[in-house]
């Protein structure tokens, strides 16, 4: 969501209604500990009265992110972990 700094609350929910983009579905990998700081997150906005999926949680992290430069993207992405990267095999 692109919206004007400053923007009231419920036009971000107004705008976030009208909105129907098509939904992608996708997987990825992540370590154990950064998936558990997602839980915690939900969690943590639950105690306020906020339920979000984690979906929601990871789509609000990337809308921080984007309000950032590249530059510090890249230091952030530097400072990651590797995680290995591929599918799981299927099990039969």
């Amino acid at each position: 969501m692109s919206s004007a700094p400053g923007t009231p609350p419920s036009d971000l929910a107004t705008e976030r209604k009208d909105k129907h983009e098509k939904v992608e579905r996708d997987s990825f990998s992540m370590p154990a500990s950064e998936h558990k700081q997602i839980k915690a997150v939900r969690e943590a906005l639950g105690k306020h009265g906020v339920l979000a999926s984690k979906s929601e949680v990871l789509r609000a992290g990337l809308a921080l992110l984007a309000e950032q430069e590249p530059v510090e993207i890249a230091r952030l992405i530097d400072a990651l972990p590797k995680v290995a990267k591929g599918k799981r095999s299927k099990k039969h």
